[in-house]
């Protein structure tokens, strides 16, 4: 890839940098305007981010379930997510996520004196989650970008407006830029892309969006202090190690596991025939393997200090699986 000066927005750092700062807030509020398609009333004009984040550096260092949280100026909550890492349930955690920040308004909200039941939960706000995914999360949707709401089963009818989803699957678009129409598409291509553009295709995948060209100016690495670069490149690094280390360990786990499999096949292929044993024993030993070198996978992640619900969502794996493992482990070195 020849030089360019753009930095990958789906790097965390870049990512909470570009949406979760008070210096582009600007940047925050178009992108949700554009890919929730607010208009009129609904459109946000103002935002509030609940965990301000000044540093990208600082944002290195954070270790909360999601990468923003902001209100908007007509009260909704609103969570933008970057998730690079393919996780299969991953639909499950964005549904925790939006249940969590809606719940967790009560204790915000309530005043100190009593107030009637129902007065209490008419002050919860809607919430929206908003998430950019680097793999494919729905495969029978031919559409990159798909929005999800709580409708009647029989007549279609939008009568629990407090939950929306709105997904951005990057595998899915393959426009190039003389194909680009509309701003999905222009948000789209920056998002995948913008590590890769050069500056003089800047102007072609812009066209007459200038928020688009300002989130191109925010994620130019020259802009960027030393501190700042240097706390990218380490996420870069890190994002390498742990797909060098699972592929390590889950090719390790395949290798032991096929040939446990093999053997066991082996033996009970004397008995009840070859081909079955095998395939019985091959499978057994793949699934044990995997699991080994899962265990083995969240282990190293944990001494090198992360906590269970930032392994579980690097990992691929629930919290609770990852939390079970963590307990085994401990359980054994008693």
């Amino acid at each position: 890839m020849e030089f360019t000066k753009f930095l990958d927005p789906r790097n965390d750092i870049v990512f909470k940098d570009l949406f979760g700062t008070t210096k582009n807030e600007d940047i925050v509020i178009d992108f949700i305007n554009d890919i929730m398609e607010y208009e009129g009333d609904d459109k946000i004009k103002g935002v509030h981010l609940l965990q301000t984040v000044q540093d990208p550096v600082i944002a290195a260092q954070k270790r909360s379930n999601v990468d923003v949280l902001c209100e908007s100026n007509n009260g909704k909550k609103i969570i933008v997510e970057m998730q690079i890492r393919s996780q299969k349930s991953y639909k499950k955690p964005a549904q925790y996520y939006l249940a969590s920040s809606y719940a967790t308004q009560l204790s915000k909200r309530e005043s100190a004196r009593a107030e009637a039941y129902h007065e209490i939960y008419n002050k919860l706000m809607p919430v929206v989650f908003i998430a950019v995914v680097d793999h494919v999360l729905f495969k029978g949707k031919e559409d990159h970008i798909s929005r999800h709401i709580i409708l009647d089963k029989k007549t279609k009818e939008h009568d629990l407006e407090e939950f929306s989803f709105a997904f951005v699957e990057l595998p899915k678009f393959k426009k190039e830029i003389h194909e680009l129409t509309g701003v999905l598409d222009r948000w789209s291509y920056f998002l995948k892309h913008a590590e890769e553009t050069r500056e003089d295709e800047v102007a072609a995948i812009v066209g007459q969006y200038p928020h688009i060209q300002r989130a191109y100016e925010a994620v130019n690495k020259f802009s960027w202090t030393s501190q700042q670069l240097a706390a990218y490149e380490e996420e870069e690094q890190r994002i390498i190690d742990n797909i060098d280390a699972d592929d390590t360990l889950l090719e390790q786990g395949r290798a032991e596991g096929k040939a446990e499999g093999k053997a066991e096949g082996k033996a009970e292929g004397e008995a009840k025939g070859k081909a079955e044993g095998e395939a019985k024993g091959k499978a057994e030993g793949e699934a044990k393997g995997k699991a080994e070198a899962e265990a083995a996978m969240v282990c190293n992640m944990h001494q090198d200090g992360m906590l269970p619900a930032t392994i579980a969502k690097y990992a691929a794996l629930s919290v609770q699986e990852v939390t079970r493992i963590l307990s085994e482990k401990s359980a054994k070195s008693l």
